[in-house]
């Protein structure tokens, strides 16, 4: 929820920033229409740009991440060495609470008699 709200905020904030330098541009040129022509064709080019340029920029730079962090050893042992690390804080903080691990119970040992039981006939 508030990814989506940030997100929202983010747009309006680059859409009002858009309409101002718009306005600027066309102000300084005399004529708005012409401010928002240049400005609309500006972001056309970096919209192109960045279509022409997508393996590039960002598909390369996501599979490489991807790669490293799956397929690479130290992706691996960082992560099992994560995982040690967590079981060993467990058991510290269990010994540190003071419990023991439970103990099997010894089937084998021998169940007290009752002697008095064995003296009625």
């Amino acid at each position: 929820m508030l990814l989506t709200v940030g997100f929202i905020a983010i747009n309006l904030f680059l859409l009002f920033a858009a309409i101002a330098a718009a306005l600027f541009v066309g102000r300084l040129l005399g004529n708005f229409a012409l401010g928002f022509l240049i400005l609309g064709i500006l972001y056309a080019f970096s919209g192109w740009l960045v279509y022409k340029m997508r393996r590039r920029w960002i598909i390369a730079p996501v599979v490489k991440m991807f790669q490293n962090v799956l397929y690479t050893d130290e992706g691996i042992m960082e992560e099992i060495s994560n995982l040690r690390e967590q079981a060993e804080s467990m058991v510290t903080n269990e010994e540190v609470a003071g419990e023991a691990p439970d103990e099997p119970e010894n089937s084998t040992a021998e169940e007290p008699v009752n002697e008095e039981a064995n003296d009625k006939p």
